[in-house]
């Protein structure tokens, strides 16, 4: 058996920007229809989607269909194609609830069966390697996976051994939900959720049931999947928790020059639908009319912030 088994093979080929968060300008980004501008800083885009981080230090995920014919444009510039540079070769130091650090790049979220089996002759083998042929960090990690199950806390391998082998088969197994760890030699190990710290997992968990509920829409899966990687790497260039995307509409109706205002009005799942957050630009005179015409395009959402965004006309 495999160390890990992958849900799904990811296709999906993104980018990534190379420069370090508060050392370049905010660029402006514009609808496709003019009348809505904001600045933001580029994370990452595939062929559908551009991440995006606001001054506000909100991510947000906008269609590049909805963007201008400038931004578009820049996205296949040689200037967007210098940032991006393919995959980032920079790892992201990840800090675990214990306080444990880890270098290693998020490839995506997935499920993994761990077997620990203590021998009679000595050896502790973790699926199908010789836990003393892993990687360092990983040996202090092991320990840790199998605690959480047993309940127990195991300061060091030894200490794990010495539980394994009054166990039944001196063995367990369980099945892990998390993400993939790609470390610096290349090799990829599942890293579960309750190893993070508690405002990453929070986030992490949410990308997770939003990507198991798409079983049957495999493009909806690599959407989370490149969600999560923007994630982590804004995690990178903030050095600081990870943040949710929230998906941006900007698609106008019924906006007539001079008769109304802008407003971003941000829109919260129902509880218990995993949906994630949407912020959406309508029109309105008010905000109580641009809340009405954001639920009449949403009904059943919970209403979060509102704000009255610039207006290009004026």
């Amino acid at each position: 058996m495999r160390f890990y088994k992958l849900l799904i093979g990811l296709v999906l080929t993104f980018a990534y920007t190379a420069s370090s968060f508060g050392f370049t300008e905010l660029r402006e980004w514009t609808d496709a229809n003019g009348h809505y501008t904001f600045k933001a800083d580029l994370i990452a885009y595939d062929s559908e989607h551009v991440v995006l981080q606001k001054e506000n230090k909100d991510l947000v995920s906008v269609a590049i269909k909805d963007l201008s014919d400038a931004d578009r444009a820049f996205l296949k510039s040689s200037e967007a194609e210098e940032q991006k540079g393919g995959e980032p070769e920079q790892l992201n130091t990840w800090k675990l609830d214990s306080g444990l650090k880890i270098n290693g790049k998020v490839v995506e979220y997935g499920e993994r069966d761990l077997k620990v089996k203590r021998y009679l002759r000595g050896e502790t083998y973790v699926n199908d390697r010789d836990i003393e042929n892993l990687p360092p960090v990983y040996q202090e990690i092991i320990p840790k996976i199998v605690a959480h199950f047993a309940k127990q806390k195991f300061e060091n391998v030894e200490e794990m051994n010495q539980w394994l082998e009054k166990q039944p088969n001196r063995e367990v197994e369980h099945k892990c939900e998390g993400v993939m760890l790609e470390l610096e030699n290349g090799d990829r190990y599942g890293l579960p959720f309750f190893l993070f710290s508690a405002a990453d997992r929070t986030t992490l968990e949410r990308g997770w049931q939003r990507f198991k509920s798409a079983k049957e829409n495999e493009k909806q899966q690599e959407k989370e999947s490149f969600y999560l990687r923007a994630q982590a790497q804004a995690n990178t260039q903030n050095l600081q928790s990870i943040r949710e995307i929230s998906e941006m509409n900007l698609q106008l109706q019924g906006y007539n020059a001079g008769l109304y205002d802008l407003w971003e009005v941000t829109l919260i799942p129902a509880r218990g639908n995993y949906g994630r957050p949407m912020k959406v630009v309508v029109p309105g005179t008010n905000s109580r009319q641009a809340t009405q015409n954001a639920l009449q395009r949403y009904p059943g959402a919970r209403i979060g912030p509102i704000a009255k965004v610039r207006d290009r006309r004026r």
